[in-house]
């Protein structure tokens, strides 16, 4: 019950044991103002602290912004891709204006600013703002304050927030765009307080007495990676050429999009015992939490092909999100590893992704530890006897065919799920399986280490990599 009296009049004490002449605030702070200013000068703190007050931006979330959830605002030394990483999962419902973070950010940040630096540029004062440039596109008419880079690729030029705020009501620009648009702003803004704070060994100390080490680790895992459980740490990093980078699988960064990619094509699925799923949620509930953090066998990337640009709002900086793929069954002990879950979206088949995807993986698994690799003596692959498509990859790729596991997998609930099965019957004195299940038979292929660095297959991977048709 006192709770609600002590705390401001705590707050307000901290003004004169710090001897402050100005305080930097919230709007939201000046009910405390109001009620402790008369108290203090009664227990005799008669020095007077002015209080410099800004407008209250929404957080991320939804809900308040607060300095003990990291992923409801972005931090001044938050890097390109967590500040894209924390926009691209804000709250920006079609429709929504109030309590919309992103067009909170545009009205009070971004679209001020550029009306700024537009009118500093213009002027004939030597001003080290022009430095830093407006946020409009080269091709921007006259007047204009702000760009959005809609979904073809184009810019949509606006000289007011108004406009903005009025296409988002009619949907002429979406609030995927809008998200980007605004991650492009903010990162721009931020890049100049990101250089000066590394070239400052006072800032950074400054930030060191201010937050422990304690209270730094305490951040939630904005973008923790789904494998972060796997068995060799080492594999927790970025893996990439000219044209395909893999990436530790993210949820908060790469879930959304990919599902709403896959639910476009179902079949996507067909010769998995998982999915499809509804949602997103669906997919980060099912997959990624139920099977793929607690598997310390298994390392799942996000395929980014570099060759494309970025979708507006999109997961990556250097290319579009085209699949995702992973290292199954792995064991340090046994040097194994399997190449599993490779879904290439639609979109990214019959092109470099796949086999780019899956010759960095082969490098990276078989490759000894001197040359960046982990010096493992098998890698294999395993699908449905009757996902021709996927047999055919693996033959492309150099692995060879041993054999035939039957029964080796059943896809719950395929029948309803319309996966192809083994084609036998599940019938059986026994009763054991669900009418609704499927049963699968795998085959098995592999490539091995006396394959890869003995018989040439390192370098006929290197041929198919290499291939632009």
């Amino acid at each position: 019950m006192l709770s609600p009296l002590l705390c401001p009049l705590l707050q307000a004490l901290d003004e004169p044991w710090m001897k402050c002449d100005f305080t930097l605030g919230g709007l939201d702070q000046v009910g405390y103002f109001d009620y402790t200013g008369g108290i203090l000068s009664k227990i005799g703190y008669n020095d007077k602290c002015g209080h410099l007050l800004n407008q209250m931006l929404p957080g991320l979330r939804g809900t308040k912004m607060s300095a003990s959830d990291p992923r409801s605002k972005i931090d001044l030394l938050d890097d390109p891709e967590t500040v894209c990483d924390k926009i691209s999962n804000s709250i920006c419902k079609p429709g929504m204006i109030e309590d919309n973070p992103i067009l909170a950010l545009l009205r009070v940040v971004l679209i001020p600013i550029s009306r700024l630096r537009l009118a500093r540029c213009s002027s004939e004062v030597n001003d080290p703002i022009c430095e830093c440039s407006p946020y409009v596109g080269a091709d921007a008419p006259e007047g204009s304050i702000y760009s959005v880079e809609i979904e073809n690729g184009t810019l949509r030029h606006y000289r007011s927030y108004e406009e903005v705020e009025s296409d988002f009501l009619s949907g002429a620009v979406s609030a995927a765009a809008l998200k980007g648009a605004c991650a492009k702003g903010i990162n721009q803004l931020l890049s100049h307080i990101r250089k000066s704070f590394e070239r400052s060994l006072e800032w950074q100390d400054s930030l060191n007495l201010g937050y422990g080490d304690d209270e730094k680790t305490n951040e939630a895992p904005v973008t923790r990676p789904a494998s972060d459980n796997f068995c060799i740490p080492a594999a927790l990093k970025e893996i990439s050429n000219d044209r395909i980078k893999l990436t530790p699988f993210s949820s908060t960064r790469h879930a959304g999009e990919f599902v709403a990619v896959a639910n476009q094509h179902p079949d996507v699925w067909s010769h998995s015992p998982f999915g499809p799923f509804d949602s997103a949620q669906n997919f980060i509930s099912d997959f990624i939490e139920s099977f793929i953090r607690p598997n310390t066998g298994i390392m799942l990337y996000a395929v980014i092909d570099k060759t494309q640009p970025p979708k507006a709002g999109g997961s990556d900086r250097e290319g579009a999100l085209a699949g995702i793929i992973a290292l199954c069954n792995t064991s340090l002990a046994m040097q194994v590893t399997e190449i599993a879950f490779v879904f290439t979206l639609p979109p990214f088949q019959k092109t470099h992704v796949t086999t780019n995807a899956v010759g960095l993986l082969l490098n990276f698994a078989l490759n000894p530890p001197e040359d960046g690799g982990l010096g493992l003596r098998r890698v294999q692959w395993t699908t449905s006897s009757v996902n021709e498509k996927s047999i055919i990859t693996a033959e492309k790729m150099g692995f060879l065919k041993e054999g035939v596991m039957r029964w080796a997998m059943v896809y719950p609930g395929g029948k309803t799920k319309g996966k192809p099965g083994n084609g036998k019957s599940l019938e059986s004195p026994q009763g054991h399986l669900n009418q609704d299940d499927l049963g699968r038979d795998s085959v098995v292929l592999s490539m091995c280490w006396d394959d890869w660095l003995l018989n040439g297959k390192k370098d006929f991977v290197a041929r198919r990599m290499a291939r632009r048709s």
